[in-house]
């Protein structure tokens, strides 16, 4: 009997074995620190879960083989992707990834080379961006420039949660695991939500992709929208991370002070911010349900539900007396005298 033991690289396992299973623990710190060059001996991937990240990659990978069903893949393998991100942290031209893999690799794969450029893109970086050529880190630094085209000034109060967006606003939350999507309003009743916080907070001390403080700021929107001291803002998105399988390190981010709650604190996301707001504060309750959690105006908020009561108040009133009116009515019918 031929026992087949493991490569003891375990970049060197096939990608097409995650079709058949999941990646284990040795393999995964082998693409943490080939992914994003954490192999310090300070670096302790055990500090916040990874858990999601890896199951957002490993649902790429099996969805990109699914597509390269009639190409034979076998020869690629997990440092193939590696290589490559090394190569995109060094600023290395797509065209130049292109033809190394052309060079590397056998038969079918290269006729999906820039299939296999695009996979590695979205695995340490997190992001599904239209990248014709020249390096990544200079398409994204295009793509994020913090140049602020919208100038209105908007009060981010606490008020300004996820929850609320959902169950005051009316406007769903879209989770997603593109960082470009995140807090993009897709019409006035949807934006999406980057959640992926544990990735953040690894990838924000070695951040040699994306422009400088990009990652801090997105923490800190993390931290406006989910804030962890807010009970009904965790439980509500407690039901949503059991259900969606999102990071459950996106409630657990730093509060933010007074002054960083400011909308000038905010560069990158400022734009969107402002949109996000301007279509909370717009968003009128259309059920009793939402009038009723809507809490933004205290004065207003009391003030019609006041004038409610008092009108369900004296509408029982009224009723109660005709009812009265009419059993004297009909006793005075049946008693004249």
């Amino acid at each position: 009997m031929n026992i087949q033991l493991p490569h003891p690289d375990p970049l060197q396992t096939p990608l097409q074995g995650l079709s058949r299973q999941s990646l284990g623990p040795l393999c995964k710190l082998a693409i943490l620190h080939g992914f994003w060059s954490r192999s310090d001996p300070s670096f302790d991937h055990t500090i916040l879960p990874l858990d999601t990240y890896f199951e957002h990659f490993e649902q790429q990978c099996r969805l990109a083989l699914h597509n390269w069903g009639r190409h034979d893949v076998s020869s690629l393998k997990l440092s193939h992707l590696v290589d490559l991100a090394q190569m995109i942290r060094q600023g290395t031209s797509r065209a130049e990834m292109d033809s190394h893999l052309i060079s590397i690799l056998e038969g079918h794969c290269q006729e999906v080379s820039g299939e296999i450029i695009d996979l590695t893109a979205l695995a340490p970086g997190q992001v599904s961006l239209v990248w014709a050529d020249g390096p990544l880190p200079k398409s994204l630094a295009a793509y994020f420039n913090n140049h602020i085209v919208l100038k209105d000034s908007v009060e981010l109060d606490r008020t300004f949660t996820a929850r609320n967006i959902e169950r005051i606003g009316g406007i769903r939350i879209v989770w997603t695991s593109n960082l470009i999507d995140h807090l993009r309003m897709r019409d006035d009743r949807s934006v999406a939500l980057f959640h992926h916080a544990a990735y953040l907070h690894y990838r924000k001390d070695c951040c040699d992709i994306y422009p400088e403080c990009l990652l801090q700021e997105t923490i800190n929107t993390l931290s406006l929208l989910l804030p962890i001291d807010q009970r009904d803002t965790k439980n509500w998105f407690l039901k949503k991370q059991i259900e969606l399988h999102l990071d459950n390190e996106a409630t657990r981010c730093r509060p933010l002070t007074a002054d960083e709650r400011k909308i000038d604190k905010f560069e990158f996301w400022r734009d969107r911010l402002v949109i996000l707001k301007q279509a909370f504060d717009d968003a009128k309750p259309r059920t009793f349900r939402q009038a009723w959690l809507d809490r933004r105006n205290p004065t207003q908020w009391y003030s019609f539900w006041i004038a409610g009561l008092f009108l369900i108040g004296f509408t029982i009133l009224l009723g109660n007396i005709q009812c009265m009116e009419g059993v004297l009515q009909v006793y005075k019918a049946y008693h004249p005298t």
